[in-house]
C-alpha cells in the first residue's frame, strides 16, 4: 500500500475512534507514526509466514481494529509508542505475530491463525 494512502486511512480511522480525545498535533503525528510502524512490521511478518498480500490487504481494516482499537476506542499515545518498542525489542527472538504484547493493548498473544486471513 502506498505510504500516503496508508497514512490517510489510519488518520481517518483514528479521528473516528477518538472523537472525545484532545491530542496535540505532535501526539496525533506520533500515534499515526507508531501505527504505521506496527502495521508494516505485522504485515511483513504475515507475508513471511506465507499469507498472501491480497488477503492481508483485504483484511486490513479488521486487523487494524484488533490491533489499534480494542474495545472500539483509541489507546493513548504512550501505549502506541510502547507497542512499537515491544515489537522492536522482541522481534529478533520471536515471530511478530506470536509476541506477547503488554497490557493495556492486548492481554493475550497476538496470534492470527491462517484461517483469519483466508
Amino acid at each position: 500500500m502506498p505510504a500516503q494512502e496508508r497514512m490517510e486511512e489510519l488518520g481517518h480511522r483514528l479521528s473516528i475512534n477518538s472523537l472525545n480525545k484532545k491530542w496535540s498535533r505532535e501526539e496525533w503525528a506520533s500515534i499515526i507514526a507508531a501505527q504505521i510502524s506496527v502495521e508494516e512490521k505485522i504485515e511483513a511478518a504475515l507475508l513471511d509466514d506465507g499469507f498472501s498480500p491480497d488477503a492481508i490487504f483485504a483484511k486490513r481494516h479488521q486487523i487494524r481494529g484488533f490491533m489499534f482499537y480494542p474495545g472500539g476506542t483509541s489507546l493513548t499515545e504512550p501505549t502506541y509508542v510502547g507497542y512499537v518498542r515491544s515489537i522492536d525489542n522482541l522481534a529478533h527472538r520471536h515471530r511478530i505475530r506470536r509476541l506477547w504484547i503488554p497490557p493495556p493493548l492486548l492481554t493475550r498473544p497476538l496470534n492470527l491463525p491462517h484461517s483469519y486471513l483466508v
